[in-house]
């Protein structure tokens, strides 16, 4: 894990661009696989509300809510979202080494932490999205649903806290960053 705290500012910055492009991507490909179908209730199909269902019989009812073609375009979004993981892994992975970089280097440890809290999201978030299509495919493993909403919480826990951790770290580093000396007077 040391190697990656010791990355460059500028491939940071390419690391970063790489996954924001990314998740733009993916969110945008997510979306358009989203949209209500013409003979649905209007209501977009979102894996969110699949993934925090907590039971078959919710989840069902949402399905079912939705209208025939929706098992078929949520199936759809939670394949997109397989491309958007490592995306957003890249993204804010790379967010929390810039922001450890900026920080005091004796924080590496830190860093390390928050970036293996990333990584784990983005695991939970794969486990997850197999267990939603496990239950897709037939509407069983009846434990497939509650599974997949306590990974998905973990999954958001660890993102929110990296997050929050490395705005953090961020904010404290630019606040105790030490005043450019200022150079002599010319003449002087």
């Amino acid at each position: 894990m040391s190697r990656l705290t010791r990355l460059s500012m500028p491939v940071l910055v390419v690391f970063m661009t790489i996954g924001l492009a990314w998740v733009l991507l993916a969110n945008g490909a997510m979306r358009d696989a989203a949209r209500p179908a013409p003979d649905s209730s209007g209501t977009a199909v979102t894996q969110l509300y699949l993934e925090f269902a907590g039971t078959p019989d919710r989840a069902g009812a949402l399905l079912d809510q939705w209208g025939a073609r929706s098992q078929e375009r949520l199936r759809k979004v939670i394949l997109l979202d397989f491309d958007f993981i490592p995306a957003y892994v890249l993204l804010l992975g790379s967010l929390v080494l810039m922001a450890g970089r900026a920080s005091n280097p004796d924080s590496r440890l830190s860093t390390g932490l928050l970036v293996g809290m990333i990584l784990a999201a983005g695991a939970l978030d794969v486990i997850e999205n197999a267990a939603m299509l496990a239950w897709l495919a037939d509407r069983s493993p009846p434990g497939a649903i509650p599974f997949a909403t306590v990974m998905a919480a973990a999954k958001w826990l660890l993102l929110l806290f990296a997050f929050v951790a490395a705005t953090v770290k961020l904010y404290r580093s630019i606040r105790v960053s030490p005043a450019a000396p200022s150079s002599p007077a010319p003449g002087s």
